[in-house]
């Protein structure tokens, strides 16, 4: 029997060194004495993290560890230590690099600050994920200074990256950003005084120039421009001065905040779409933009090519709800609310899914804090509904409304029927 639980535990051994062993886990221990990650004796294994090992930061580990003279790296980073905390490069021309969906949990359990250092380059590297996961939870803040950084897949493109968490996530921009970036919870901040997109690289190389980025802001959730926020590809050739060749459309949606702390915010070279509510037609929702927006093309340009569409692309896209009989913004119906002012609506065109349009009612779709500066959009689509329909601004100015009413043969029955019981009482 000795012998047999002998073989029985070798077997376990094997397969647990073998491919299909969960990941190790490994906390900093310090037993080095040292700041550095790549001293083997800091970890609690003495074996200096690989990229199959998740790393656990917490209070053993000093104000500030440093990398090594060779490329650092892990499957992923949870980071529990309780005062601010800082990764910082300690060899010129190295990198950070994470390979997990997963590749970043913060949760010190209070308003602590995690900081990738200015000399840090940081690269999510995985193979098969298209969405990596940053989880910041608390109030807590994970503060990117490096001078790159690369929160997708270095090598592939059309990826998106997620936010979740209550805390902070803060980065300078960056050239390597995703075709989509989703809030899912707590608020993300780009801190550039312009969110420039150069599409030239290896992660979003010439082939993908001109898609769209989207940007997805859940209920509660906050994305903020600290600057003057512009979707640009500043490497887009212009041709005969009037039309930009390459360059990006822009899409928000969600239910969120959208936060443009700066004042001028033409928020992409070749417009941008607008889509309150979740993607289902019940999914309404009210997003939010705090600051001045201006709707569609930079003024310079007349047209757009490779961009999607061509022309002035701006779109904002509004969904009434299936089922409902109220009025209600974000629970009926879909809408835009901009404490600033709105722009150069006259740039764009209103897309209106009316299913569950009641006539009789009218929907307030556009609300903003000033007067708005043109007085039609480009133009109108309704979909889904026979119902006659106008679009007109509210509150001098301050808004816009589409209202339904009967359809013609609706009111003639109306009118036949009031005559009738009029005869009747006579």
């Amino acid at each position: 029997m000795r012998g047999l639980h002998a073989a029985l535990v070798a077997v376990a051994m094997v397969l647990a060194a073998g491919p299909f062993a969960s990941a190790l886990t490994v906390s900093w221990d310090g037993g080095a004495g040292t700041s550095n990650w790549s001293d083997a004796t800091n970890w609690s294994n003495d074996i200096v993290p690989t990229a199959s090992t998740d790393v656990v930061i917490d209070d053993n580990a000093p104000a500030s560890i440093l990398t090594g003279a060779n490329n650092s790296n892990a499957r992923s980073i949870t980071i529990t230590k309780t005062s601010d905390f800082k990764i910082a490069k300690g060899a010129a021309g190295m990198f950070l690099n994470l390979s997990s969906n997963t590749p970043l949990i913060y949760n010190p359990g209070n308003a602590s600050t995690f900081t990738f250092d200015s000399s840090l380059t940081y690269f999510w590297q995985a193979t098969g994920f298209n969405n990596p996961v940053y989880e910041i939870d608390g109030q807590a803040t994970f503060l990117f200074s490096g001078s790159t950084f690369v929160p997708i897949n270095g090598a592939g493109a059309g990826t998106s990256m997620t936010k979740t968490g209550t805390g902070t996530m803060r980065f300078p921009g960056s050239d390597y950003m995703p075709v989509a970036i989703n809030v899912s919870a707590g608020t993300m901040i780009d801190g550039m005084y312009s969110f420039s997109i150069t599409k030239t690289n290896a992660c979003l190389g010439p082939s993908t120039r001109g898609q769209t980025i989207t940007v997805s802001v859940a209920p509660n959730a906050t994305f903020k421009f600290d600057g003057n926020a512009a979707f640009m590809d500043t490497n887009a050739p212009i041709n005969s001065g009037t039309t930009l060749a390459n360059g990006i459309l822009a899409n928000f949606a969600g239910g969120g905040m959208v936060q443009l702390a700066g004042s001028n915010h033409t928020l992409t070279d070749c417009g941008a779409s607008f889509s309150p509510g979740a993607s289902d037609a019940n999914g309404t929702g009210i997003l939010s933009f705090q600051g001045n927006v201006t709707f569609g093309l930079v003024s310079t340009y007349v047209s757009c090519v490779n961009a999607g569409t061509a022309g002035k692309a701006c779109s904002l896209n509004i969904d009434i709800a299936a089922g409902g009989i109220g009025m209600t913004p974000g629970v009926d119906f879909d809408q835009l609310a901009v404490s600033g002012t709105v722009t150069t609506i006259n740039n764009c065109d209103l897309i209106v899914d009316g299913i569950g349009a009641v006539a009789g009612n009218s929907y307030t779709f556009l609300t903003s804090g000033n007067s708005l500066a043109s007085a039609a959009f480009k133009s109108v689509t309704v979909n889904n509904t026979s119902l006659p329909y106008t679009v007109a601004p509210i509150g001098s100015g301050l808004g816009y409304q589409i209202s339904f009413t009967p359809e013609p043969a609706t009111m003639s029955l109306l009118v036949l029927g009031g005559l009738a019981m009029l005869k009747r009482k006579s």
